[in-house]
């Protein structure tokens, strides 16, 4: 019960983070520098998908129907994460976007909050520390300005990343 009390603090952090996202519930799509770039992609991975491609690595639509390697060069946990929603439950890709994102942000803000737990013992700090990183103007226009979803996305996992490295240091050497 006293490790569950500790935790319960991480859903306020996990509010700020899915608050932060609700500008979303009123469009399809927001204007940002990528524009409407990201549903468009999602719909060439799911495309390769169907194709039997099981990575994609050319897009045949995009360019004048010319063609672009873009998933060579771009990071792809965004567009598999999506692609797999619209292919499994039938969502729109702006939808399946939304929710992928959402997710990174909840777990931006459990990593953030256990990586402080995990160095501070103390649950007030962890907030603080999880609310901060939501919070982030480097993340907020990451998302809202640049439209940058995988790069949201990957600073979404360095707390994760760091956590799970400090608590690998803190075992014991016959549990790590």
């Amino acid at each position: 019960m006293n490790r569950a009390r500790a935790w319960l603090p991480s859903l306020i952090a996990i509010a700020a983070a899915l608050a932060l996202l609700a500008p979303w519930r009123g469009v399809y799509w927001w204007a940002s520098h990528e524009k409407y770039w990201y549903p468009v992609r999602v719909v060439e991975w799911v495309e390769a998908w169907r194709a039997g491609a099981w990575y994609p690595r050319w897009c045949p639509d995009l360019f004048g129907g010319y063609g672009y390697p873009f998933f060579d060069f771009y990071p792809p946990g965004v567009f598999a994460g999506a692609g797999a929603l619209v292919l499994a439950l039938g969502l729109s890709t702006a939808a399946a976007l939304k929710t992928v994102i959402a997710a990174f942000a909840i777990a931006g803000a459990i990593g953030a909050y256990g990586l402080v737990r995990g160095e501070t013992r103390r649950s007030d700090a962890a907030l603080v520390g999880a609310l901060v990183f939501v919070a982030l103007p480097y993340r907020a226009n990451d998302l809202w300005a640049r439209g940058d979803l995988a790069e949201y996305a990957a600073l979404s996992l360095v707390p994760l990343a760091l956590w799970a490295h400090r608590a690998f240091l803190r075992a014991p050497a016959d549990r790590a």
